[in-house]
């Protein structure tokens, strides 16, 4: 992933975590997840709590490697809880009487939780993570709530380009075709859908335009009743659009583990 795609993702990881409990909810919830840069503003603030801003901080060149980027990312999250002149109740939680849900909840608690999402990303992604430094801010009045802010730092190493990661462990079998995806694809904020696309010859197809569709999927890696055609080049696509809004941004590239011949 490049800087804006892994702004994207951590945006999209937060959104979806939920809390350690059965039955847990979400922790953040609508628009209560935004990407700033800079030092953020209380104007800034969702105005929902609890709240988290991931920020865009600076990124340095790989000497080795031009199309490395190390970038560093703070994610700060921000608790408010009634009834507490003094703030502790937003560090450490307050009374609540669900506990599958945000309210009463402290900026640890949901730090925890912000901190569990960012691990989620491990690399296969297309993004190493590196969770740094905790800092808990000191309890302050905004728009007369008592808020406490804690905040996390992020090392990540991205690519220059987008990057867009491939399945793996591409199979056929019995008229199925299988792989490898579930996490690294389809738990992408901007995952679209598999295309199954095949070519006459030896050379895999270089993109999903370039050969024939057999198939897509978009909530499993697997496509039945399929049957393999001889003396063709099978390659699983995964593609990619940040937007959902019908239009094609990219896709993976066929790879070791993404292309079968037959």
């Amino acid at each position: 992933m490049n800087g804006a795609q892994l702004a994207q993702q951590l945006k999209f990881e937060l959104e979806t975590v939920v809390w350690n409990v059965p039955g847990g909810t979400v922790v953040f919830g609508d628009d209560a997840v935004r990407v700033v840069q800079g030092e953020p503003s209380e104007d800034q603030l969702p105005g929902v709590y609890p709240c988290a801003l991931v920020v865009i901080g600076s990124g340095n060149g790989d000497p080795w490697d031009s199309n490395i980027i190390n970038q560093s990312v703070t994610v700060i999250c921000v608790a408010a809880v009634a009834g507490d002149p003094m703030g502790e109740n937003a560090v450490i939680g307050g009374s609540t009487d669900d506990l599958t849900k945000s309210y009463g909840r402290g900026s640890s608690e949901i730090t925890e939780r912000a901190r569990y999402a960012v691990r989620n990303l491990t690399g296969a992604d297309g993004c190493s993570l590196l969770v740094g430094s905790v800092d808990v801010g000191t309890p302050k009045n905004i728009k007369g709530l008592q808020c406490v802010s804690e905040e996390f730092e992020v090392q990540a190493v991205c690519t220059s380009d987008a990057h867009y990661t491939a399945p793996v462990e591409f199979a056929y079998a019995g008229s199925t075709w299988t792989w490898i995806g579930a996490d690294m694809c389809r738990g992408r904020f901007d995952f679209v859908e598999y295309d199954l696309v095949w070519k006459t010859g030896a050379t895999a197809p270089t993109d999903p335009a370039d050969g024939t569709s057999a198939g897509t999927v978009s909530g499993a890696e697997t496509i039945t009743g399929v049957a393999a055609l001889a003396g063709k080049t099978y390659c699983i696509f995964a593609v990619y659009n940040s937007r959902k809004n019908g239009l094609f941004e990219g896709a993976s590239q066929p790879e070791d583990g993404s292309t079968l011949a037959t």
